[in-house]
């Protein structure tokens, strides 16, 4: 078995992604992104970079 870990995502009201009910991680190509210091950016960078997800910066 294992362990899947959730994050948030905060988004606009009038963003299309707010129409899901699950955001997958390649939705999020291409997308303003931002990370807090504080809330596992090493751990989203990797896995990102280990989907193949290229978020704007």
């Amino acid at each position: 078995m294992s362990k899947m870990d959730e994050y948030m995502v905060v988004l606009p009201e009038a963003h299309p992604l707010c129409v899901k009910e699950k955001i997958e991680i390649e939705n999020l190509e291409n997308e303003p992104f931002m990370l807090s210091e504080h809330g596992g950016k090493n751990e989203v960078t990797e896995l990102l970079e280990k989907s193949g997800v290229h978020p704007q910066k």
